[in-house]
């Protein structure tokens, strides 16, 4: 997902018997009668809250199912809204031990050597090995797969080994 709301897919499929909608991402701009996804404005209607213990928030990730809607016109709000799922992730009973995983996506953001995955957050350290590229390498749209522990307290991995999905290399050559 990048910053203007586009995607990297690696498949597309039409499908034109299509019943309902869905969108996933982040509410903002809430009120009680609309709200964004993106640039997506979504007017409310007494739509089903599902999943949402700590009620429907600003920020919160959400799935927004939606009947169809023939006439929608590209750019205007949708009004067909039948429920919204309250989405969480990450979330490891706190009474287990680390718990190895393996974990592929786009990098979403970076913070020094560390960097998120979507919603995990992934730490790095001198011993995490890079495997079809460097740690310099890691930025925003960028695919890998990240093998090491969960930590049942933050949620978050302790990266082993960041593999990059797509091979990374710099070449330098003389001009």
């Amino acid at each position: 997902l990048n910053g203007n709301n586009s995607h990297k897919a690696t498949r597309l499929m039409s499908n034109d018997r299509l019943q309902q909608w869905k969108v996933r991402g982040y509410a903002s701009d809430l009120t009680t009668s609309s709200f964004h996804i993106g640039e997506l404005m979504i007017t409310r209607n007494d739509e089903m809250l599902l999943k949402c213990e700590q009620g429907f928030n600003e920020g919160q990730r959400v799935e927004v199912l939606f009947d169809v809607d023939d006439n929608y016109i590209p750019g205007d709000a949708i009004d067909s809204i039948v429920s919204v799922e309250c989405l969480s992730f990450n979330q490891v009973p706190k009474d287990l031990a680390p718990i190895p995983s393996a974990v592929q996506g786009f990098v979403t953001d970076r913070v020094g050597d560390d960097f998120w995955l979507d919603d995990i957050f992934v730490s790095t350290s001198s011993d995490t090995v890079y495997e079809n590229g460097e740690l310099r390498f890691v930025s925003p749209s960028v695919n890998v797969e990240v093998q090491g522990l969960v930590d049942p307290e933050t949620s978050s991995i302790q990266a082993e080994l960041v593999r990059f999905v797509d091979i990374r290399v710099e070449i330098n050559f003389p001009i």
